[in-house]
């Protein structure tokens, strides 16, 4: 049995940047390559309004500097409450696999990795994806995973941001409340660097909503990825 060890990104000393954010593409579904049947139990009763995974905004900030994300091709990070809902899902990726599909159970609420096919490119990660999160709501999500030379970067709900801190209690509260997000914890003892939850009413996920803290709101914010010291060898 592997181990794997997971521990929280370390925590940088934030120094705020200014980038203008690209414009978000919605992809068709039936560009991932997958037969519109296979797709269809899943995406014919879509609600959700969630913003699309933009491949071009594969990226985050630490000291000023932006810096790009690496997609991983073997893994995405699957959290779904409504049993029935995660069956349609893993059938749809397991529908691209060869061999079977397969998962790995991290110790994140609910939470695993889904191995996707060796075939994909990354273009195509993204839009299924996307053509996966068009149908999971509330607590749900369909997170990209990354990778660096030393871990896997599994993005959550969470993210962590270090407000500014001449900024009154009330206005952090009014902007949190205004982005559907809530605080977790106080870290470092400091009272205005958090650990934020993205909750269902957002339509960002965790990344574009630390990115859209930090370019639009003067707020220096990343993801809290969780990392996999050691990752599942496809």
């Amino acid at each position: 049995m592997r181990i794997f060890s997971l521990f929280l990104a370390t925590l940088p000393v934030f120094i705020l940047a200014a980038c203008a954010p690209a414009p978000l593409e919605t992809p068709s579904a039936s560009d991932i390559g997958v037969p519109a049947e296979t797709l269809s139990s899943v995406t014919e009763t879509s609600t959700s309004d969630m913003l699309p995974l933009d491949p071009g905004e594969l990226y985050y900030y630490i000291n000023r500097e932006r810096i790009p994300l690496a997609l991983s091709l073997d893994w995405i990070a699957l959290r779904v409450v409504d049993d029935q809902k995660e069956t349609q899902i893993l059938e749809i990726v397991s529908g691209l696999v060869d061999e079977g599909d397969e998962t790995l159970q991290i110790p994140y609420p609910r939470t695993k990795l889904v191995r996707l096919p060796p075939r994909l490119s990354s273009d195509d990660v993204v839009k299924l994806i996307n053509t996966l999160r068009s149908n999971v709501r509330g607590s749900a999500f369909v997170n990209p995973v990354f990778s660096d030379e030393s871990a896997l970067l599994i993005l959550t709900d969470e993210f962590i941001a270090n407000f500014p801190s001449d900024m009154p209690d009330q206005e952090i509260s009014a902007i949190n409340s205004m982005n559907h997000v809530e605080v977790i914890e106080t870290l470092l003892g400091q009272p205005r660097f958090f650990v934020l939850r993205v909750l269902p009413g957002s339509r960002m996920d965790s990344l574009a909503m630390a990115n859209y803290y930090c370019e639009q709101l003067g707020v220096a914010a990343e993801p809290n990825f969780l990392r996999l010291q050691s990752g599942p060898t496809p």
